[in-house]
């Protein structure tokens, strides 16, 4: 009886003991899983799993800027090409218009020189004259819309495809307005040609207007 006294005793220093260890322990066990929950080696893992996602997206990133770059610079020298062919063609519409000028200024005097001299005259000449002054002044803003619409191209801006269509339409325009106003002066020759039956009129219409192609 004394000896199971005795064991019963030493059972019970014991497990008052071991009480502090485990509670020791399961704190150490808490704080190792930290204030989410989780233990050092999880949060290590998470660690190195968002190191791997932002690569990733810091790698997609540089990819996109790369692109834009390149779009950009392929823009830019589009861009300058553009530039360059729009100056040329409205310098030479510019020369255009000044040939006509000279064709329809020899032929008005070679109508009031030569032929009213021989009491032959056109019922419709001021009409003649007033067709071609309209068209000629009809060139004026397209030409001038046309530097502005190209100087102020930039591949920064929003929708330049959009822009490079404008320049298109631009030269287009002009070109028609060309055309329409070769035409008039053609109609000045051929009735004061016809008017003027044996008289030797030597004036011509051999100039065309451009035609670039505006075709991309």
């Amino acid at each position: 009886m004394k000896k199971i006294k005795n064991l019963l005793v030493l059972l019970t220093s014991i497990f008052v003991f071991s009480i502090p260890f485990i509670q020791t322990y399961a704190l150490t066990s808490n704080s190792n899983k930290g204030l989410n929950g989780l233990t050092a080696k999880e949060r290590i893992a998470n660690t190195e799993s968002n190191k791997g996602t932002e690569s990733a997206i810091k790698a997609k990133e540089n990819l996109r800027k790369k692109l834009e770059g390149l779009k950009l610079k392929a823009c830019q020298n589009k861009a300058n090409a553009i530039k360059i062919r729009s100056r040329n063609i409205v310098g030479h519409a510019i020369k255009q218009i000044e040939v006509f000028d000279k064709i329809a200024s020899r032929t008005s005097e070679f109508y009031n020189d030569k032929i009213i001299p021989q009491g032959k005259t056109l019922e419709n000449y001021d009409e003649l004259i007033g067709e071609i002054n309209a068209k000629k002044d009809a060139i004026k803003p397209l030409i001038e819309a046309a530097k502005t619409d190209v100087e102020e191209f930039n591949c920064e801006s929003e929708g330049p495809a959009n822009k490079i269509n404008q320049f298109k339409e631009d030269i287009k325009a002009i070109i028609e307005a060309m055309q329409a106003y070769k035409k008039s002066v053609k109609n000045l020759i051929v009735a004061v040609r016809t008017l003027a039956g044996d008289i030797d009129l030597k004036t011509t219409v051999t100039v065309t207007p451009a035609t670039e192609n505006t075709q991309e």
